[in-house]
């Protein structure tokens, strides 16, 4: 959830402060998606959501995540979801 221009510019000294806060935007924009589509699938779903539903619909959007990520996303939008008590 830290912006990320910092790492980046490590990364690839010869992108632009322009490109690097374009990057941060997308990326921050890709997370809230994220947590925002899991959230509203618990309500609909319940608490025991599929993740390979939210995967499907998440990743015809952001199909350049990793697995990771992946992972992460789903995590703690279901902690969102729960704390919530959504889907409960």
């Amino acid at each position: 959830m830290k912006p990320i221009q910092s790492r980046l510019a490590t990364a690839y000294p010869t992108l632009s402060t322009e490109q690097l806060d374009n990057y941060n935007a997308i990326a921050q924009a890709a997370m809230k998606t994220g947590h925002d589509l899991v959230y509203r699938l618990a309500e609909s779903h319940g608490a025991n959501l599929d993740r390979a539903v939210w995967r499907s619909a998440y990743g015809a959007q952001y199909p350049w995540v990793n697995e990771r990520n992946l992972e992460r996303l789903f995590s703690t939008g279901m902690y969102y979801a729960w704390k919530d008590g959504v889907g409960v």
